[in-house]
């Protein structure tokens, strides 16, 4: 079964609450592209609103942008995205630009490569981490994001994967929070103690 198989209405992204509630996302139409859905983000976020007020975030494979817009315009101080695609990568400055967002860092780079060569980086509250699927990214992000102390002691840490990647580990200290699993994906969001 191919999973990045999508039709047009999947290609509608927009805001779901905040600031910037029901604003739609320009996004890519390259069909490599797989927008976390509108009713994933709004179950997603209906988690952190009780947890996340005034954080600094990183969205490790931004794609859309669609988690890391989300997140500012409901409480993020800053988000730091980080995408390898050229044409995504693209279309989230225009959206950035066209809404005026001033509170990021975009950064046009593979997140594992990223994740492996900063030093001494500031620690985030709230990490993304909603790989291409099909390749076994998760883990190597879990791992360079505890390696290199990218995460504050109660980081609130996201994690997206298709059904047939989702049996990653992650540490000890990762409590699960909340999970769902849909026909496609399974989602988590962990606290880390």
């Amino acid at each position: 079964m191919n999973y990045n198989i999508r039709t047009k209405r999947d290609n509608k992204v927009h805001i779901i609450g905040g600031k910037l509630k029901k604003t739609n996302l320009t996004i890519n139409n390259d069909y490599n592209l797989r927008p976390t859905t509108n009713r994933t983000r709004k179950t997603l976020f209906s988690w952190l609103d009780s947890l996340a007020k005034g954080y600094y975030c990183l969205d490790c494979f931004a794609g859309s942008g669609g988690l890391g817009i989300e997140a500012i315009s409901r409480y993020s101080l800053n988000v730091t995205f980080l995408e390898s695609n050229v044409s995504f990568y693209n279309s989230l400055i225009h959206n950035i630009n066209r809404l005026k967002i001033n509170n990021i860092s975009l950064v046009n780079i593979c997140a594992l490569e990223w994740l492996s060569n900063i030093n001494n980086p500031k620690p985030f509250d709230i990490v993304f981490i909603d790989p291409p699927y099909f390749k076994g990214m998760v883990s190597k992000t879990i791992e360079l994001l505890e390696s290199f102390n990218y995460l504050s002691h109660n980081s609130i840490i996201y994690i997206e994967t298709e059904i047939s990647q989702s049996t990653y580990s992650v540490p000890k200290s990762w409590i699960v929070y909340m999970s769902k699993t849909t026909y496609k994906i399974s989602y988590k969001l962990y606290i880390r103690s």
